[in-house]
Parts: C-alpha cells; sequence; structure tokens
C-alpha cells in the first residue's frame, strides 16, 4: 500500500510538471501497477515535445517567408523610387 502511494505520487507529479509546461519531464521510475499509464503519459510528453517543435520550425519558416518577400518587394520599389525622384540641381 505505501509503495503504490509512493508510485502514484511519482506519476501525480510528473503530470503537474507536465500541465505546467514542463517537457522534459519523463518518467523513469519504475511504478509497479502504475507502468502501462507511464508509458502513456511519456507518449504524450513526447508528443507534446513533437509539436512544440514543429509549431517552432514553422514559426522560423513564416518569419524567413515575410523576410524574404518585404526583402523582394523593397529592392524593386527602391529601384522605382530612384527612377522617378526628381534629381537634384
Amino acid at each position: 500500500s505505501r509503495v503504490v502511494k509512493a508510485n502514484y505520487q511519482i506519476l501525480l507529479q510528473s503530470t503537474r510538471k507536465l500541465a505546467e509546461g514542463d517537457l522534459e519531464a519523463v518518467i523513469t521510475e519504475n511504478v509497479g501497477i502504475f507502468e502501462p499509464l507511464k508509458l502513456e503519459l511519456n507518449r504524450v510528453q513526447a508528443g507534446f515535445q513533437k509539436a512544440v517543435e514543429e509549431d517552432r520550425k514553422s514559426q522560423n519558416m513564416k518569419s524567413e517567408l515575410i523576410t524574404n518577400v518585404s526583402h523582394d518587394l523593397k529592392t524593386p520599389l527602391t529601384a522605382i523610387n530612384h527612377i522617378y525622384q526628381p534629381s537634384e540641381g
């Protein structure tokens, strides 16, 4: 009974960490009868990590696209601006 409570506390603590955004909280301890639940929680954690990483990649790609489009638009606009700008003199 004491061992079961201790194992339950391990799972509960790891679940709280995961809920708080700690995606490094992998359960490594043997939790006895809760082992199948541990495996599922570790899968959920890995899935969250993968989703966050893919979101970061997506954000980086969006940022890079915006930078490139901005540059591609500025270059011809600057040239047009110089052509139509009244010359000093």
